[in-house]
């Protein structure tokens, strides 16, 4: 099904959704809801890739090989404490605050973003989840739903010693006991080295 068909189907539906509500009384609220979620949605002109993860993850690194942007700032420490927009092609890269980076307001910040996301790019480190990190990817993947839109990256594999197919192997079956096999069974997934793509000529980025 080309991309204009899915956007009609999803219109249909949504069509007959917003009747429905407007049948009962009682769903007065949720018909509210909708209109105002679908009219935010309707506003926007590119579709949006919402990239979030642990703090210096290496998510501004990403986005500066895909755009060859040289002013987004990339450091060790917290880079980015608000999220900031940049377009890459027909696309809208969201850059968010690092999820548990000491300041609470940087995760309430980046969940605001993910509600508007077409794609959201979930990124982490070879080190994998933490407690608090596998608890927020839950929360999006399980409890909002979002399994279907999530893409997962493990960035930094530069760290790690050994053959890059091995490694993915051993890194796909510790993720399978973090987040469960038939999440990562499920999900696309990507191993890569951000800071390695910087250091190569530029035409290379995008790969």
């Amino acid at each position: 099904m080309e991309f204009a068909e899915k956007t009609e189907k999803i219109r249909i539906l949504v069509d007959e959704a917003i009747t429905i509500t407007k049948e009962y009384p009682e769903f007065k609220d949720l018909e509210e809801k909708l209109v105002s979620e679908i009219s935010d949605k309707k506003s926007e002109e590119s579709i949006r890739i919402v990239f979030v993860g642990q703090y210096s993850s290496g998510k501004s690194s990403i986005i500066r090989a895909l755009t060859d942007d040289d002013s987004i700032k990339i450091d060790s420490d917290v880079a980015t404490d608000q999220p900031r927009d940049y377009f890459w092609k027909s696309v809208k890269i969201t850059d968010t605050p690092g999820i548990q980076s000491g300041h609470t307001d940087h995760d309430e910040k980046a969940h605001q973003r993910i509600k508007h996301a077409d794609l959201i790019v979930y990124v982490i480190t070879y080190s994998l989840f933490d407690n608090y990190l596998l608890e927020d990817f839950k929360r999006l993947a399980i409890d909002y739903n979002y399994k279907n839109k999530i893409v997962l990256v493990v960035n930094k594999m530069y760290s790690e010693n050994g053959e890059y197919e091995e490694l993915c192997e051993t890194y796909k079956n510790s993720l399978k006991s973090q987040i469960g096999e038939e999440t990562v069974d499920s999900i696309p997934i990507c191993f890569i080295s951000a800071a390695n793509a910087l250091d190569e000529d530029p035409d290379f980025h995008p790969y």
